[in-house]
């Protein structure tokens, strides 16, 4: 056995704590100070370890392999399988690139734009051409921060699923937004057609969040953010929301303490 190429671990400054990520298998795991240096040994030399608890854990998680295993090989022979999928079709769409957000780590300029109805409609078009060679249609929205435009998400979206339905073909949907306009009204609309997949990000807990991710005009956006996520897993026992958070060595020890502020049954 060999630890995988794709770990990566980083200590809290503050308590010491290890957290390790594995990017090619998503796993996330975390461990306290007591516990670093054992892990470490273990990652440089599993094969000492074997049939231990944490030589288990770490080997069903992917933070340690074969070795023989070629990680980088399969990750290619992956992305080679699903580019040549011919009964899959992803689309990503934009409706524009606009953000109510000041994060203080973001590159883009968020010129302001919006989808006019001559792109949505070639969208459509589009989807009419291509759709009958494929079973699978795997719609993303993205930005900019698309619930801004909530209204055109909404009567697009339910255009596509329309389209879908006529060609037979099913639809899986996926929208990527920072929640603060996720409001339990707009949750609701979404799910209702179908969009069941949520990405939001929270960078650790109330005080650290609202200085990373703060309003245009500098409010903070924790407390609304915490409310409509819970909003939203309780509106439809299907919406799978993954928690995406961008830290640094400020933030690192508060993700936990995030975690604590939701409710245990959400």
């Amino acid at each position: 056995m060999k630890k995988s190429m794709y770990n990566f671990q980083v200590a809290d400054p503050k308590s010491g704590d290890l957290v390790l990520f594995n990017t090619k298998t998503g796993a996330l795991v975390a461990f306290d100070r007591e516990e670093g240096p054992r892990l470490e040994k273990v990652l440089e030399k599993p094969w000492l370890f074997a049939g231990q608890e944490v030589y288990n854990e770490l080997a069903s998680f992917g933070f340690i392999v074969e070795e023989s295993l070629d990680e980088f090989g399969e990750v290619l022979e992956r992305n080679k399988l699903a580019s040549a999928d011919q009964n899959r079709l992803d689309l990503f769409v934009m409706p524009n690139m606009n953000c109510n957000f000041s994060c203080s780590y973001c590159y883009e300029d968020h010129a302001k734009s919006e989808m006019t109805d001559v792109t949505a409609n070639a969208i459509l078009n589009w989807l009419d051409k291509e759709l009958p060679k494929t079973k699978v249609l795997l719609v993303s929205w993205f930005g900019g921060e698309p619930l801004l435009s909530t209204d055109r998400v909404l009567a697009l979206h339910s255009s596509i699923k329309e389209v879908c339905s006529f060609y037979g073909v099913e639809l899986v949907s996926h929208i990527t937004t920072n929640g603060y306009l996720l409001s339990k009204s707009v949750a609701t609309s979404l799910v209702e057609l179908g969009i069941l997949s949520f990405q939001i990000t929270i960078d650790g807990k109330r005080e650290d969040h609202d200085k990373l991710r703060p309003l245009r005009g500098g409010q903070g956006t924790y407390d609304r953010i915490k409310r409509n996520i819970v909003d939203l897993v309780e509106c439809h026992r299907d919406v799978n929301l993954k928690l995406r958070i961008n830290y640094h060595s400020g933030n690192l020890g508060s993700v936990l303490e995030m975690l604590d502020d939701f409710p245990l049954n959400v």
